[in-house]
């Protein structure tokens, strides 16, 4: 080596070079990548964040941060709409189950009517049947006090007629 080229210190450059810039780029588009595929597999439903990674990270000391506190449920409103649904169908059964009760009530207050309108019905069948009984034998006996009536007016007439001619003669 020449004495006149001294060994030029090599000068790194300021900064990171091309080759490391882009592998870092590459981890941090993989990162990326993987994050955004795990919260597109949560909420498909595949995966449940909430239940599956936390409760994990939170076993985790320098994570345990990271790890939302479960103060606010979100399906909480869900639950609270779904216990007010049940509040409102158990109301509606039960009116359904009283409206029944009283359609039960109304239906045997009908029998007991209906049974006593036949028992009248039946009375009043009775009671035209004699009446019928009655009429026939009214028109029995007028029959009888007519055919009695001509049979005797004819036997007055003739008697009169005799009578009258017995007077015809006196006189």
């Amino acid at each position: 080596m020449p004495e006149n080229e001294k060994l030029k210190p090599v000068r790194k450059k300021k900064g990171i070079d091309f080759l490391t810039k882009r592998i870092v780029n590459l981890v941090f588009i993989n990162l990326f990548l993987i994050f955004s595929g795990i919260l597109w597999l949560d909420y498909i439903g595949i995966i449940n964040i909430r239940e599956d990674v936390y409760p994990k990270l939170a076993k985790v000391p320098v994570l345990n941060n990271l790890v939302p506190k479960r103060s606010e449920d979100p399906y909480l409103l869900s639950r609270e709409e779904h216990r007010k649904e049940e509040i409102a169908k158990q109301i509606e059964w039960e009116k359904i189950k009283k409206y029944e009760e009283s359609l039960k009530e109304k239906e045997i207050a009908l029998k007991g009517r209906e049974k006593s309108l036949e028992e009248y019905e039946n009375r009043l069948k009775l009671k035209k049947k004699k009446l019928m009984k009655n009429i026939r034998r009214k028109k029995h006996i007028r029959k009888r006090l007519h055919s009695r009536l001509n049979i005797l007016s004819q036997c007055v007439l003739k008697k009169l007629l005799k009578d009258w001619n017995y007077l015809m003669i006196y006189f």
